[in-house]
């Protein structure tokens, strides 16, 4: 994600790759009333951030 984005009432689960298991970020991202949970990742299993998170 190189831009903006929000997530909201969401579940991600269970996710893998290199980086990020649930999002990668280098932008804005948002996320409210969510889970994250089972992800994997050699960084950041469940946010690789570059950028800003709230």
């Amino acid at each position: 994600l190189a831009g903006m984005a929000t997530v909201n009432n969401s579940t991600l689960r269970d996710n893998s790759t290199d980086s990020g298991g649930a999002i990668y970020n280098l932008g804005t991202v948002t996320v409210n009333n969510s889970t994250l949970s089972g992800n994997s990742a050699a960084y950041g299993g469940g946010i690789s951030n570059n950028g800003t998170v709230t």
